[in-house]
């Protein structure tokens, strides 16, 4: 799914890299896109697969409300003061898509909290959110995916994988600058529609 995978793929399985492909994941732009909703201002993170690191993020923020959405076993961090564990599944059709989507539109920022691994993990909930205008912010963890379309500051932000304060201090400065908030958001839009489009997976 990603370089960093085929490339430690191909190692593992001693593999000709001309008989290894990329399977590159889109979205529906069409269907995930920008809608104003009223909301209060709020972190939202979404996924349940288990190399999401709930742990940094949760830990590296005190000032803001932060709202999960996971089948994963969080509830160690339930009586942390401003978190809300969102109730429901995606993956169990407890969320719907359209319901998600509200979701996204609603919150400030969305935070893809991932471990450092080299499996490219992420890539679903942050290509809706980018296509949905919202600003990402995402580790540069070692199985990041489609590194060149990802610019720091421009379409989305980095903080250094597992890092809390390092993440901390990234959500504060996104969370307390609307400007950037808008220019990151308009280009994350324009990042989807651009490159991970239902085109390049058909």
């Amino acid at each position: 799914f990603g370089d960093a995978d085929r490339e430690n793929a191909i190692k593992m399985f001693n593999l000709p890299k001309i008989k290894t492909s990329i399977f590159r994941h889109s979205i529906d732009t069409i269907f995930w896109h920008p809608e104003i909703k009223k909301t209060d201002e709020h972190i939202l993170s979404v996924g349940s697969d288990p190399r999401r690191d709930y742990e940094t993020l949760v830990r590296s923020q005190r000032t803001f409300k932060v709202k999960i959405l996971t089948r994963l076993n969080i509830k160690k961090f339930e009586h942390f003061e401003n978190l809300e564990i969102i109730k429901g599944s995606f993956h169990n059709k407890g969320i719907s898509h359209l319901e998600l989507k509200n979701l996204y539109n609603s919150a400030t920022v969305i935070v893809v909290p991932i471990k450092n691994v080299l499996q490219p993990s992420g890539y679903s909930v942050t290509m809706q959110a980018l296509a949905c205008g919202k600003p990402v912010i995402i580790p540069k963890f070692r199985g990041l995916w489609d590194k060149d379309s990802f610019i720091h500051l421009k379409n989305c932000i980095f903080y250094d994988p597992e890092d809390i304060e390092d993440l901390g201090e990234k959500i504060n400065m996104i969370m307390n600058d609307k400007k950037l908030q808008k220019s990151i958001g308009e280009n994350a839009r324009k990042l989807a529609i651009k490159v991970f489009n239902l085109e390049r997976t058909n």
